[in-house]
């Protein structure tokens, strides 16, 4: 089992998909299958501060849940050891995890509980006790890694990646440009840059190259310098075949993200609309249209119903 977190875009907190192997497999290929589990807020935070070898700034929920169990196991031993974390059911697409206590040394299980498989990973890292999954789980809710979610998130990321490159590449040509130019030439290019006395617009360089653009509006001014898009930039950018709700929802989180209202930033990123949105993308971007097609059909039909429904 392994995690790969990633920090929320607009708030202070963590989200991160819990990955679980089978054993068995050791090696991963585009086919192995893998169980994925969503997990977000302090628990999520807990489990990356665990797995990299951090300790958090202060005691969380958690720490006090094991902190109560390791006494309660030097008390009691053969009552309130961990023995293992486990995976056992999947209802209304929730997963329910299970807490086995008994004795250590034997191995029997005195009693159980459930919980949600983040907070039991989270006690189970601490304690080091085994991870299972319920084979009618495994069965209902595994996929290969090339149709995981997971690998959705990573295509569509190193997609981004590479606009942002394809972006930088005209910009950094020209300043590698303009750096190798003798002194006399980025004089006179300097001047050509400058605004003519009449106060029109500003005259092409000397070299006759077009202007880099430059202000408030500029690329340069939305980057903040930087080589790569905004965080947001994806989510917010409008496209021709969008739905008007989408279009909507794009532009409500751009104020937003502008405004740094982060909680309607959250909601909005959040919206069922757009998350399944963004799942639509992902799989067009890897070629796997059908895939894309039945959950556009799926937007399509819950656009329509809540548009019914508020008539």
């Amino acid at each position: 089992m392994k995690i790969l977190p990633a920090s929320d875009q607009y708030a202070n907190s963590y989200s991160g998909v819990l990955v679980f192997q089978r054993s068995t497999e050791p090696t991963l290929t585009p086919d192995t299958p893998i169980l994925e589990i969503f997990v977000a807020g302090d628990v999520a935070g807990l489990i990356y501060t665990q797995l990299h070898g951090h300790k958090a700034n202060r005691p969380m929920v958690h720490d006090l849940m094991f902190d109560i169990i390791q006494r309660a196991a030097q008390v009691s031993r053969d009552q309130w050891q961990l023995l293992r974390v486990a995976v056992v059911a999947l209802e209304n697409d929730i997963f329910v995890g299970r807490l086995y206590f008994g004795d250590p040394v034997t191995g029997k299980v005195m009693w159980d509980c459930d919980c949600r498989p983040s907070d039991g990973i989270a006690l189970g890292l601490k304690t080091g006790c085994p991870f299972y999954v319920a084979h009618s789980v495994w069965d209902q809710a595994a996929v290969s890694i090339c149709k995981s979610k997971v690998h959705m998130i990573a295509v569509h990321e190193a997609h981004m990646a590479t606009q942002a490159q394809q972006q930088a590449a005209p910009q950094q040509q020209q300043q590698q440009s303009t750096a190798q130019q003798p002194p006399a030439t980025q004089q006179q290019q300097q001047v050509g840059d400058a605004p003519s006395s009449s106060g029109g617009s500003p005259a092409k360089t000397a070299r006759g190259s077009r202007e880099l653009p430059v202000g408030p509006g500029s690329n340069n001014d939305r980057m903040g310098g930087s080589t790569s898009l905004s965080s947001h930039d994806d989510y917010t950018a409008l496209k021709a075949g969008d739905p008007e709700v989408i279009k909507l929802l794009k532009r409500e989180l751009e104020v937003a993200v502008n405004e740094e209202d982060y909680a309607a930033a959250i909601r909005l990123r959040d919206h069922p609309y757009l998350q399944l949105y963004r799942r639509i993308e992902a799989f067009s971007m890897v070629g796997a249209a059908d895939e894309a097609a039945s959950l556009q059909q799926e937007l399509d039909a819950l656009i329509a119903r809540d548009s019914a429904h508020a008539q």
